[in-house]
């Protein structure tokens, strides 16, 4: 029963309520001060970068924590949950009328929920001039984020969505409501959250939001930091280029549980070394056995040999016959087929020790072929966790240990479905607003821009 339990449900929900009593704590200190004034770091030009997950935000947080200026510490994903903690109030008649009565304003609510922020932003990225939050998710509610912080700057991070939704199912990435049996369903999905992002993006100042390609950070890294980092009014600097160097180093770039993922690793793969070495004993055994097989094969011989006494019998019937019209060939009969007689026992005292010995040489087959075949249930086992953990460190680490590994660009080529291709510009309409060819197979990335100046809306 406890091994059915869904643990990642459990820890988003365990968060879930943390956030919650957090959240109700902070509103609490203000309900009894009595008085409602903005919480002291509103104004903190803050970094946000999101987008939909697997679109390169990992590695723009990995660059910008290289910069000497900027902490965003480990993805967080508190952020983005409490900001939909307070969409789910907002929209529901029967908790604003609560909040209401409970005398929660607007003004109390926002103050609360940027104190939380900063609370998780702070403790995550460290101390330093400018603080950023690695969450895919906060791109949603960019507006609304704006509102508590003013002076905050959003990088969203878009890549081709062929490539996302490839790497989401291979990498078997849970995102509620993909389903990742389905090209055509994620790229659905995909196209409604990166609309929703752009929108939101649209919506604030286009000094407040910036696009960035992820084809062009891999493809022109100087080039599309520059812009980057100009456009958060950050002086250039070539660590951001050289972030591999600064991983897990004090105070610099940290990657979530890579270790920790790395070890596990490693005794999988040990596991796994041993475990074929017994499958190599297992079959060193089974090819002893299948020899004693061949050498039991004078088995077959004997049978020939019985055929042989079949046929003495049919000429002893046959002489029978004749004994009784020729009584002088009795004799010579009688000889016969006492000596038949005594090759058949011989024949047959031959066949009996040949069975036995196949059936000894049977069940050491048998044996030796179940611990082949528990051996290799085990490999395979083993094999699905070093694959599981691999997984795992590939999403931990996505594109921040290897810099510019740029076989990730075309990864999925042949890998989508056609019938999917063919219907890419329905499925997601938002791969050309973003400035992406949906009909280029195999794609051609070069010639894209560094960034997507937003243009300002109402």
């Amino acid at each position: 029963m406890w091994r059915r339990i869904n643990w990642r449900m459990v820890a988003l929900l365990a968060a879930a309520l943390l956030a919650g009593a957090l959240l109700a704590g902070a509103l609490l200190v203000w309900l009894r001060s009595g008085e409602q004034w903005d919480v002291e770091g509103r104004e903190l030009p803050l970094i946000f970068i999101g987008g939909v997950p697997l679109s390169g935000t990992r590695l723009m947080r990995g660059m910008l924590d290289a910069h000497p200026d900027v902490r965003c510490g480990q993805d967080t994903h508190f952020v983005s949950r409490i900001l939909q903690m307070r969409q789910y109030w907002m929209k529901s008649q029967m908790e604003r009328a609560r909040l209401k009565q409970a005398g929660v304003t607007r003004t109390v609510m926002d103050n609360a929920i940027a104190a939380f922020c900063l609370e998780v932003i702070v403790r995550y990225g460290g101390t330093a001039p400018r603080l950023c939050n690695s969450d895919p998710l906060v791109l949603k509610m960019s507006r609304y984020v704006l509102q508590l912080f003013p002076n905050a700057k959003f990088l969203f991070m878009v890549r081709d969505a062929r490539a996302t939704v490839h790497s989401i199912i291979t990498r078997n990435v849970t995102i509620t409501g993909f389903n990742l049996t389905s090209y055509r369903q994620c790229l659905t999905k995909w196209n409604h959250a990166a609309a929703l992002m752009y929108e939101q993006c649209q919506s604030i100042k286009a000094k407040n939001c910036l696009v960035v390609h992820y084809e062009s950070l891999m493809l022109r890294p100087n080039a599309t930091m520059r812009r980057v980092l100009s456009f958060l009014h950050l002086p250039w600097h070539e660590s951001v280029l050289r972030y591999e160097r600064y991983i897990n180093q004090p105070n610099d770039v940290t990657l979530s549980n890579v270790a920790h993922l790395t070890n596990q690793v490693e005794r999988s793969s040990n596991q796994v070394e041993r475990l074929s070495d017994q499958v190599e004993r297992s079959s060193d055994q089974l090819n002893r056995s299948l020899d004693q097989m061949k050498r039991s094969y004078k088995v077959e011989r004997s049978s020939d040999r019985m055929d042989k006494v079949e046929h003495l019998s049919d000429q002893v019937e046959r002489s029978s016959d004749k004994l009784e019209r020729s009584p002088d060939k009795l004799k010579r009969s009688s000889d016969k087929v006492e000596h038949s007689s005594d090759k058949m026992v011989r024949s047959s005292d031959k066949v009996e020790r040949s069975s036995e010995k196949v059936d000894l040489v049977s069940d050491k087959v048998d044996n030796s072929s179940d611990k082949v075949e528990r051996s290799s249930d085990k490999v395979e086992r083993s094999s699905d966790k070093v694959e599981r953990s691999s997984d795992k460190v590939g999403r931990a680490s996505n594109q921040v240990e290897r810099p510019l590994n740029l076989d990730v660009l075309n990864d999925w080529v042949g890998q989508v479905p056609g019938d999917v291709r063919a219907d890419m510009e329905d499925l997601a309409p938002m791969m050309v607003e973003l400035g992406y060819d949906p009909w280029a197979y195999p794609p051609r990335y070069e010639g894209m821009a560094e960034v997507i100046v937003v243009t300002e809306s109402s």
